[in-house]
Parts: structure tokens; sequence; C-alpha cells
């Protein structure tokens, strides 16, 4: 759903490996002027959860519709 949201909202989604020393997992970054999130491949479940969830806390969401749930999540 997270993944789903971040599509409409017309977000790209791009996996990529992070340097062994990085201890990013992934973000929201701009990328040749385009709003994009990076994450990698590597996280688990919960860590793209955590990842995906503040990339949509920095963007408008009001746009799409979104379920209680998430919202909870965005505001929490």
């Amino acid at each position: 759903m997270l993944e789903e949201a971040l599509c409409r909202l017309g977000v790209p989604i791009r996996e990529e490996r992070m340097p062994e020393e990085s201890a990013i997992g992934g973000g929201l970054c701009v990328v040749r002027g385009k709003v994009t999130v990076i994450i990698s491949p590597m996280l688990g479940i919960s860590d793209k959860v955590e990842v995906f969830v503040g990339a949509l806390k920095r963007i408008n969401t009001d746009s799409i519709w979104l379920p209680p749930a998430v919202r909870e999540l965005l505001e929490g």
C-alpha cells in the first residue's frame, strides 16, 4: 500500500545497493530534478516500511485516498 501510494503520487522508487559503510537504508531525494525514493534491496520489511513512511511524511498526500491506518502512521 505504501509503495502504491508513492506511485500514485508520481514518486518513482529505485532499488539500489548502498555502500556497506553506509548506515542509510534509503530515503526521499531528488535525482535529476525529480523527487525519488531510493531504497536498499537488502532491507527487511519493517525497515522498508520505515523508509516509505518517512518519504510519505515529506510529501503532500492530500490528493490521494489512503486508508485510515496509513494516515495514522503518517501523522504519528
